[in-house]
């Protein structure tokens, strides 16, 4: 009975094919009825990403696995003419082996990947600094990037193509794909050099000379991302970062000063101004009231105001715009329940009789 299926490789092929379809369902069903359970009772979510991240692309594999024994069994077989069964065969295994590494591939990156995310940021969380974390994150990019770049390489030897004869016979034009890949490079060097000169980090709030406000949201191997405050995401390529002038709110430490301009009318007194305002930066609910103390300078004396500024201070960034807010409220109900008058840009004309 063997022999007879033996020897009709079609017929071996669909029975591979069918074993390995149970050797799927069974391998599903323990995945969720026995493995996904046990991974439900256990406190850490380690378990539960290994889990996720593999459970489609194993599925996938056992797949290609038995497509592949299929396909060698019927592949002496006569189907086509005997010129083109040779590269019909060729092509079908070489593509179905190519599928099986690069499945494997991701399966490969997702794992070690889950591993340095759940075990490398307990170590760096024992650190005060923060420059480890960032080069954890640049580390699992670039791991990423390695894995997929020696990954192909693998699957064009599949293919039998060598590709190095051809990158050391450039010539000419290699210096144009030098070229091409120079602004990719200086990225890649920018991102490198803006994580170890620890001038921004993420979760600071910077403003780029172009004028753009946010919050850093991720440094990249070719870009960093940066959050306005209008939900927007901006993008900017690490070269021009790292060459950009940068106002960092979170550096040297988040303590930040803020200031609230205004003007009065001419005749008022400026002692009674600057102890009025006092008065009202003491209320600012996140104004720093001690060191350093709230402050009031009178600036100029101007077309058409006294022009005054109100200095504090607030313990964190974060907190400045919202400070800022209240105290304009703050500072314009003061001044008018002391009566002192806000005026508005004006100009006195004086007409002569000839």
């Amino acid at each position: 009975m063997y022999k007879i299926f033996y020897n009709e490789p079609v017929t071996d092929a669909i029975l591979v094919l069918l074993a390995f379809s149970i050797i799927t369902r069974t391998f599903v069903w323990i995945l969720e009825k026995i493995i996904l359970r046990l991974t439900a009772k256990t406190k850490t979510k380690f378990d539960d990403e290994i889990f996720s991240a593999v459970n489609n692309p194993l599925t996938l594999l056992i797949i290609l696995a038995g497509l592949r024994l299929a396909t060698l069994r019927i592949q002496d077989h006569v189907f086509f003419k005997p010129e083109l069964q040779a590269t019909v065969f060729y092509i079908a295994n070489n593509f179905i082996y190519s599928l099986i590494i690069f499945i494997s591939t991701i399966v490969l990156v997702r794992i070690i990947d889950i591993f340095m995310a759940h075990f490398g940021s307990k170590l760096v969380k024992k650190t005060k600094s923060e420059l480890d974390d960032q080069i954890l994150s640049l580390f699992r990019k670039a791991f990423k990037v390695i894995i997929f770049v020696l990954s192909i390489f693998y699957i064009l030897t599949i293919w039998n193509i060598n590709i190095f004869p051809y990158l050391t016979g450039l010539g000419i034009a290699g210096i144009a794909v030098g070229f091409a890949v120079k602004d990719t490079l200086s990225n890649i060097i920018g991102g490198i050099a803006l994580i170890f000169d620890g001038n921004i980090r993420i979760g600071d709030k910077i403003k780029l000379q172009s004028g753009y406000v946010g919050v850093i949201e991720d440094i990249g191997l070719r870009t960093t991302k940066m959050k306005t405050y209008d939900n927007e995401m901006i993008i900017v390529p690490n070269g021009i970062l790292s060459n950009d002038i940068i106002h960092n709110y979170a550096l040297p430490n988040p303590l930040n000063r803020v200031y609230v301009d205004f003007g009065v009318a001419y005749g008022t007194d400026p002692e009674k101004v600057e102890k009025v305002i006092t008065k009202t930066l003491a209320t600012i609910k996140d104004a720093i009231k001690d060191d350093p103390v709230p402050a009031i300078d009178f600036l100029e004396m101007a077309d058409s105001s006294l022009n005054f500024r109100a200095k504090f201070w607030v313990e964190n960034y974060t907190k400045a715009y919202s400070a800022k807010i209240e105290a304009v409220k703050k500072i314009y109900k003061a001044l008018n329940k002391a009566n002192i008058a806000i005026p508005f840009p004006q100009m006195d004309v004086h007409m002569k009789k000839k």
